[in-house]
């Protein structure tokens, strides 16, 4: 799990920058909501989890960008963001065997 939620804050870190990640009550925010939903979803398989991870991520960070007054993720950069999330389910995905 720890390797998942590391994961998780890394690519989400590459799409939205160092503006939300220089922000500690983001990154504890996306830290919790991450772990709450991998632990709901224990006992089912990674990949069911990370989908809700991955909307649940990608929609905490439109939010938080929009209360900064910055500009959205573009539709490409959403995709590729949820896209990659998902991807952090299989065991030989790059970023998970980085970490």
């Amino acid at each position: 799990r720890l390797t998942v939620l590391a994961s998780v804050l890394l690519v989400a870190n590459s799409f939205s920058g160092s503006v939300l990640f220089g922000s500690p009550q983001f990154v504890d925010k996306l830290k919790r909501t991450t772990k709450v939903l991998l632990e709901e979803f224990g006992s089912r398989p990674e990949e069911e989890a990370m989908l809700t991870v991955s909307e649940q991520v990608t929609q905490e960070i439109h939010q938080s960008l929009k209360n900064m007054g910055l500009a959205p993720l573009s539709s490409d950069n959403t995709a590729s963001l949820i896209g990659q999330l998902q991807n952090i389910a299989k065991k030989e995905n790059c970023v998970r065997s980085v970490i």
